[in-house]
C-alpha cells in the first residue's frame, strides 16, 4: 500500500508539475514500460494487473484538487494539542512542587 501511495504521488509530481507537466504522456510512459517489462519476462502479465492500471487510470482522470484548508485547520489542531499538553506538564509540575512543599511542612510540624 505503501509502495502504490508512493508511485501514485511520482506520477502526480510528473504529471503536473515536474518537467513533463502532460498527465496522459506520464500515462501513456507508464502503460509502456509495463508493457515492455511483461515482454521481457517471457509471458509475465505485469501490465494486466498490480497497481499499473490504477495509476494509469488515475492519471486519465481529473487531477484531485488540493485541500490546502483540510492541512492548515490540521496543522492548526497539532499545534493547540501541542500546546495543551506543553501547558498541562507545567501545571501537573506546579502541583507535585505545591504538594511536596505542603508535606515537608507538615513533617515538619509533627516532628516537634
Amino acid at each position: 500500500m505503501l509502495h502504490l501511495a508512493a508511485e501514485r504521488w511520482a506520477d502526480e509530481e510528473a504529471g503536473a508539475r515536474a518537467v513533463v507537466a502532460d498527465r496522459p504522456l506520464v500515462a501513456r510512459a507508464i502503460a509502456r514500460v509495463a508493457l515492455a517489462a511483461s515482454q521481457a519476462r517471457k509471458g509475465a502479465l505485469a501490465a494486466a494487473g498490480g497497481p499499473v492500471p490504477q495509476r494509469v487510470k488515475a492519471l486519465l482522470a481529473p487531477p484531485v484538487p488540493r485541500r490546502s484548508g483540510a492541512m492548515a485547520a490540521s496543522a492548526v489542531l497539532v499545534a493547540a494539542c501541542c500546546a495543551s499538553l506543553a501547558l498541562t506538564a507545567h501545571d501537573t509540575e506546579r502541583l507535585f512542587e505545591a504538594a511536596m512543599r505542603a508535606h515537608a511542612a507538615g513533617a515538619g510540624l509533627r516532628a516537634r
